[in-house]
């Protein structure tokens, strides 16, 4: 019978260089949560407050990314995620991909009348995800970051709330998702 594994307290502190690797991601972690709280703001029409945090949070993170470039290969959580140049090259493609949605759907969004905040905080969730699959080493880690990606995704399917096609197509991509998932979990079981 194998031994049984337990967690090792010296796995559960990071060191200056695991943390420095983990900066991008706490970011739009970050932005993303302080996002949300602004989309809450009835003080103030949260739609350019929550533009803009999303903004500057892609920005930032892009920034924390890229002087990550150069750095060494930092294996973190017990070998579970890896930031290595591969994971940070991907994050700048899927941080710049983020911020041209940002600032591209500002003006459709206005001219169809969906202007919600949220829409902004799940575009940084939906990029979160994808930066976590980019530096997964693990199944669990995989299947949590596509998760993030997926719920965030899905909501933005169907984004359209009034429109029949949006609601259809969002269902459709939840079942084929959620079945795709189910897969994936019990293929890694």
């Amino acid at each position: 019978m194998s031994e049984l594994i337990t967690i090792r307290p010296e796995l559960l502190s990071l060191s200056p260089e695991q943390a420095q690797a983990l900066i991008p991601y706490f970011w739009i972690f970050g932005g993303a949560t302080l996002a949300l709280l602004a989309c809450v703001l009835k003080a103030v029409r949260p739609k350019w407050p929550t533009f803009i945090i999303s903004v500057v949070t892609v920005i930032g993170g892009m920034v924390a990314t890229a002087a990550a470039l150069n750095s060494p290969t930092q294996e973190l959580f017990n070998r579970m995620m890896v930031v290595d140049s591969f994971s940070t090259l991907f994050n700048l493609v899927f941080l710049g991909s983020a911020l041209i949605t940002l600032l591209v759907s500002v003006r459709y969004l206005d001219k169809e009348g969906l202007q919600h905040p949220e829409y902004y905080v799940l575009v940084l969730f939906s990029a979160l995800g994808m930066m976590l699959l980019g530096s997964a080493q693990d199944l669990i880690v995989l299947f949590i970051a596509l998760e993030i990606m997926s719920l965030a995704i899905y909501v933005l399917v169907g984004f359209r709330r009034a429109d029949r096609r949006s609601n259809e197509a969002a269902m459709k991509y939840f079942i084929l998702g959620s079945a795709a998932s189910a897969v994936l979990l019990y293929g890694a079981a």
